[in-house]
């Protein structure tokens, strides 16, 4: 029992040292990455950078959260996002890293219970 209790132990802590590097990666391909933090008025702050940004010919990924959370990926198109849990969502940030070139605009919670969705 104690084996297994070892082996799982290092496959999870390999685990995390992949997906560490594998994040850092993708996020050194960004030119900028933008986190709005606060308790109040992150989806409007979200979405003013992301319309500054856009009309200033960038291409931007937003997420934002509010009433209704969604993201509004590279071509200005707004998806809703079914949220889980606290509202971080892995395949959300995979979804972004798929299109190149994007500055990404999102919010960091202030709860410390959730993370970062870029991190």
């Amino acid at each position: 029992m104690l084996y297994l209790a070892l082996l799982l132990t290092i496959g999870y802590v390999g685990y995390l040292v992949w997906e560490k590097r594998t994040n850092d990666k993708r996020l050194a391909s960004f030119q900028w990455v933008i986190h709005v933090n606060g308790i109040r008025g992150k989806t409007s702050v979200c979405r003013l950078i992301d319309a500054v940004l856009r009309g200033a010919g960038y291409r931007v990924f937003t997420k934002t959260t509010g009433t209704d959370a969604a993201y509004i990926d590279t071509r200005g198109q707004e998806h809703p996002i079914r949220r889980l849990g606290c509202g971080c969502s892995a395949p959300l940030r995979r979804r972004f890293w798929k299109t190149p070139g994007g500055i990404p605009v999102t919010y960091c919670s202030p709860r410390p219970s959730c993370a970062c969705p870029s991190s």
